[in-house]
């Protein structure tokens, strides 16, 4: 197969690249720093990756920024692919968004007279070292695709505690805890007993991890390489 890679020199990219080149794909990478990706030709590709994107940039404060790179230019390199031709277009995305209500959370917490329980940490690149230092991660989301997040908190070694919704549902059923969503009594209780219970605080822990260890990158490359794979062969 002829398979691009959108986003160059990526670290996700990459690893891709050198896996899909050991099993006799044809790769190549196409850098968007540059406007070249309006003009280029995909007809050639039988599948395109695409991993760029603004990520967990603290110096990056311009949301249309973020818009047109995670968002835009994705969909309209999508929509370009498959008039040309181009069968399967795989978009990682994951998209750091910090600040845009941090005013009303403060004020909040000052409301209730939290100030020395809660604290707003901010973006930061030392996520694996502020994990370890957590006794339970949580994750109380409306909803979310696959949460990078919810994967990290598992490979931490501690519990995981998540909202019962799609996207953490699949991820953290029958390894970490689920909870109603919006429901923060039954959060509260979940986390007590975790807090008592030591037994079930290690049980738990070590589910997490063992969980955490599937989504090791060289199984997932593997997966995508399979699934890459099957559309070759239906195309013989």
């Amino acid at each position: 197969m002829k398979i691009l890679i959108i986003g160059k020199n990526s670290y996700i990219g990459n690893h891709i690249d050198d896996w899909l080149t050991s099993k006799g794909h044809q790769v190549a990478q196409l850098d968007v720093l540059t406007d070249e990706w309006r003009t280029f030709d995909y007809s050639p590709y039988d599948a395109i990756v695409h991993v760029a994107g603004i990520v967990h940039r603290p110096d990056c404060q311009d949301w249309e920024l973020y818009k047109r790179v995670n968002t835009d230019m994705p969909i309209t390199i999508a929509t370009m692919a498959k008039e040309q031709g181009v069968k399967q277009y795989v978009f990682f995305s994951t998209m750091g968004v910090y600040g845009i209500r941090r005013h009303e959370l403060e004020d909040l917490i000052k409301e209730e007279k939290l100030e020395g329980q809660v604290k707003l940490l901010g973006l930061r690149t030392d996520v694996p070292n502020i994990l370890k230092t957590a006794d339970v991660v949580i994750m109380s989301s409306h909803w979310e695709g696959l949460s990078l997040s919810n994967i990290e908190g598992m490979a931490a070694g501690k519990p995981f505690v998540a909202s019962d919704v799609k996207g953490l549902r699949e991820v953290t059923k029958g390894y970490g805890i689920l909870f109603p969503h919006g429901d923060a009594k039954v959060l509260a209780e979940v986390i007590s007993r975790l807090h008592d219970d030591k037994q079930y605080y290690y049980q738990i822990s070590e589910r997490c991890y063992e969980r955490a260890k599937e989504f090791d990158i060289s199984k997932m490359v593997e997966a995508y390489n399979q699934v890459y794979e099957s559309f070759y062969n239906e195309r013989k």
